[in-house]
């Protein structure tokens, strides 16, 4: 078995190898390290994409938080490697890691999936056969970790379900503990006997695939689902009645590098009250829950000085639903305005904003602003339930775009229950006008039209799904409807929208397929670039199964693959809601204009919520404020001079930029912010280090727009992760010289083995000896011999250390790994060599002066010493 050791081996010899290698390093900011041996219950919370999504998932920050606040709980994070790193660890026989201590899968005690996407089915048993775990429950043994999932995608998970011993059905924010601490406590007992005894504590949640028995009709269908062990028949959904009683986390883990949603999130409301008949997350999230405005202000203060994040979402399935959003709006806008923070709302309706609303809009930056009419017509509105007044559209749009929006994003569906071309060209002539409209003000409009997918647990779960010829003839209709130079038209690719369709309403015979196709080369099929709907059309031939009978309309008085999961809402009801959506019949939401009585809410545990907005308006929250702009003051300033590590040198420029601002933020510097929109902080580096790269009196200047004690940018060190280190902190006065202007040198060196390039010596003599020395960089052949001052050789024992002054000039620089490019050093031996900036500084005669004018070296000291 491949220890910890191995592990942290290839990653120090391989990571510079692969694209963005800071996602696999760990240590981020707010992470969790426990010393191991573990003693407790040790927990791998698994996402089965890429880093950059698993850590944009809000419910895997909360269950990560929630789980390490227990000194008896240990729960680490594993992602999917991109395909680079995959075919890397495979090759070299690595199986998927923890970010935090590097362990290997096979040596936790409980392996958790995130379910959220049914494309992502493959990649979780690519990642257990990375790890050697076994991709089937009832091949795993006692010695291997009870693997488990959760999440949205759980309440249909039938396709997957041979693979795990247990599945949660709903929120696991005041259950994923009392569930761990039992495995803990019981780690003694079978797997058998332990899954019987978390079925006896918890009421509603658990659902033990293996516990159940689905058998099917001779035409195909799903005839009966029949349970063994006491097994719950249905398994009921598990929700948190109040989510004000939740202790949220807002020491969130802070990202290395750049991800999807890269801002701090707080949940203000889970649930929605549209009633939308299409939207899965709109049913099994219900009831809807509304968090106190009071928690909310808190919360985002605390996140803010936690993780030092520029931008907030405030999170919710309908934000400009939630109540006290107006209140929200009117305490925090001082804060954020002062901190030069923006509030992000990610769902916008616009039957729901009042001016406060609006005026808050003015304050986020003007990136892009998101309609989704989902329809074209009215009539078609009517059916999905998502009445809304297009005129409300135009007139926001049009205020958005004088306010200096340049981009409004549309999210249209099609292949819709009823839908005609009449329909369709609706879509169209909506576009047009906002096309028209937008390029008065040199703004673009960027449709996104994808296909209707009839998801489970919604009144659309009988529909069919439309053919895929009559979504081509669709797409073909739209494009040459279009007009304007300023539309960027994305349509989706119907094959993926077929293949999810069929993998979201499918049975436990669909196992076969999913594992077919990942053996083929089906590992990433949510990704546009790497699907292949040969792969899956295969790998049914191969199970000889015929997947129309998953796409085609339903019979209502027939079975449904997960009919034994349930949400809270009976049949009856949902069945109601489809006929009523073939009628054009409208159901009113249940906040905005009062109760249903639809059934997810007992009115004992839980209770409607309609608060009145006027009501939220009472909390006496303080008023707005104006941004003052800064006078134009004589400036003061620091100049930090600082050490990158080994244990960071895989972070690119600008990840350390992000890491040094939002440092700032959580130290609570009183740094000066540039004017304009888009007020950011005002920080100036030193040329960039290059990536793989450690060096010392690296710079950064600070500016204020008053005077600062050193106490206060002290602070700053408090909230550096370990592999930057703060030497020195000096006052800027005045007009100082730029960085990038002052500092004209750069010291390098490094230290290799001779074996490794025995005839080092006589390449360099050679390759100075050029007037000019051309190598490759991005696609375009560079001198690099005019950047290069001095390249010094010593020999000591059985090593050479090479010290090499290089210029920093306008027109570019150069750096040692390319200069031994440049000589004829293969790749793989220059991956091999730990580089080194010994600093950077500006060169007076043959004085090498650092950038506050302290002499470090002479050139001749360098050339006869080394550095």
């Amino acid at each position: 078995m491949i220890t910890r050791e191995q592990i942290l081996q290839f990653l120090d010899e391989n990571l510079i190898t692969v694209e963005k290698p800071a996602r696999y390093i760990g240590g981020e900011i707010n992470s969790v390290v426990k010393s191991l041996p573990f003693d407790g219950l040790h927990f791998a919370l698994v996402f089965p994409e890429p880093y950059e999504l698993g850590m944009s998932h809000f419910g895997g920050k909360l269950l990560y938080h929630y789980i390490n606040r227990k000194p008896d709980l240990f729960c680490e994070r594993v992602f999917l490697p991109r395909m680079d790193m995959l075919s890397l660890m495979h090759k070299r026989g690595i199986p998927a890691f923890s970010l935090e201590t590097k362990t290997p899968l096979q040596e936790f005690d409980v392996v958790g999936f995130s379910l959220e996407y049914e494309l992502s089915f493959p990649n979780i048993l690519e990642i257990l056969s990375l790890s050697r775990i076994p991709i089937r429950a009832k091949d795993r043994g006692e010695d291997y970790p009870l693997v488990i999932a959760g999440g949205v995608a759980c309440f249909n998970p039938e396709p997957v379900a041979e693979v795990f011993d247990l599945i949660w059905v709903g929120e696991a924010d005041d259950t994923i503990v009392p569930l761990l601490t039992i495995m803990k406590e019981n780690k003694n007992l079978a797997k058998k006997e332990l899954l019987k005894l978390i079925l006896e504590r918890f009421p509603d949640g658990v659902y033990i695939p293996s516990f159940y028995e689905v058998t099917y009709t001779e035409d195909g269908y799903v005839e009966k689902i029949t349970t063994r062990e006491k097994a719950p028949l249905p398994v009921r959904s598990h929700y948190v009645p109040d989510l004000n009683e939740l202790e949220y986390p807002t020491n969130f883990v802070v990202p290395w590098t750049e991800i999807v949603h890269d801002r701090l999130n707080i949940e203000v409301m889970r649930g929605c009250p549209r009633g939308c008949r299409f939207c899965s997350a709109g049913f099994v999230y219900r009831p809807v829950r509304e968090r106190e405005p009071e928690s909310v202000v808190s919360d985002i203060k605390r996140g803010i000085k936690a993780t030092g994040q520029d931008a907030v979402s405030l999170l919710s399935l309908s934000t400009t639903d939630y109540s006290g959003l107006e209140a929200v709006l009117k305490k925090i806008r001082p804060y954020t305005e002062e901190h030069a923070v923006s509030i992000a709302l990610p769902s916008i309706r616009t039957d729901a904003l009042g001016e406060p609303i609006i005026d808050a809009l003015r304050s986020v930056r003007k990136s892009s602003l998101t309609f989704a009419p989902e329809a074209g017509t009215e009539r078609l509105r009517r059916v999905i339930n998502k009445e809304q007044d297009i005129e409300q559209f135009f007139s926001l749009a049009l205020t958005a775009f004088r306010e200096g929006w340049k981009l409004i994003k549309l999210y249209f569906m099609v292949g819709l229950p009823t839908e005609t071309d009449e329909d369709i060209d609706g879509i169209t002539d909506m576009i047009n006008s906002f096309a028209r409209t937008a390029s008065r003000f040199g703004a673009r409009v960027k449709p996104s039209i994808g296909q209707f997918i009839p998801k489970p647990q919604t009144p659309f779960q009988w529909t069919q799904l439309a053919p895929k010829e009559r979504i081509q003839e669709i797409f073909s209709r739209i494009r040459r409807k279009i007009r304007g130079r300023n539309i960027e038209l994305e349509l989706k690719n119907p094959e993926i929208s077929f293949l999810e369709a069929i993998l979201s309403r499918g049975d436990r015979r669909m196992f076969e397929v999913v594992e077919s196709a990942w053996r083929n080369g089906a590992t990433f099929s949510g990704w546009t670039d790497m699907f292949d709907f040969s792969i899956w059309e295969e790998a049914f031939k191969n199970a000889l199964l015929d997947y129309n009978i998953y796409i085609a309309e339903k019979n209502t008085e027939r079975t449904l693959p997960w009919e034994h999961i349930y949400k809270g809402c009976k049949r009856e009801y949902l069945l109601s809601e489809y006929k009523k959506a073939l009628a054009g019949e409208t159901t009113p939401g249940c906040q905005t204009r009062g109760c249903d009585r639809c059934p997810f809410c007992d009115f004992e545990q839980m209770i409607t919520i309609q608060r009145k907005k006027e009501v939220a308006q009472e909390t006496g929250y303080g008023k707005t404020v104006r941004h003052i702009r800064a006078t134009r003051m004589l400036r003061t300033g620091a100049r930090v001079v600082y050490q990158k590590r080994w244990e960071l040198r895989l972070l690119s420029h600008l990840d350390l930029m992000r890491l040094f601002d939002r440092a700032i933020r959580r130290a609570d510097i009183p740094v000066a912010f540039t004017e304009g929109f888009h007020r950011r902080q005002k920080l100036a580096y030193s040329p960039p280090l290059p990536l793989g790269y450690t060096g010392d009196r690296e710079y950064l200047d600070i500016f204020f727009d008053k005077p600062v004690s050193e106490l206060q940018i002290k602070k700053l060190g408090h909230q550096l992760p370990d592999g930057i280190e703060i030497l020195e902190i000096k006052p800027i006065m005045g007009n100082a010289v730029s960085l990038s202007k002052l500092l004209d040198t750069a010291v390098y060196s490094f230290h290799f083995p001779k074996e490794l390039i025995p005839d080092i010596t006589e390449r360099i003599k050679e390759g100075l000896s050029r007037e000019v020395l051309i190598v490759a960089r991005r696609g375009k052949n560079i001198d690099i011999r005019r950047f290069i001052d001095d390249v010094t050789v010593r020999e000591e024992n059985e090593r050479y250390s090479v010290v090499m002054i290089v210029r920093n000039t306008a027109n570019g620089s150069t750096r040692p790994d390319e200069f031994l490019r440049g000589i004829g050093v293969p790749p793989e031996i220059t991956q091999k060599i730990r580089f080194h900036r010994d600093g950077l500084f500006s060169l007076k005669g043959d004085t090498l002066l650092d950038a506050n004018g302290n002499i470090w070296k002479t050139v001749d000291e360098i050339k006869n010493q080394g550095s």
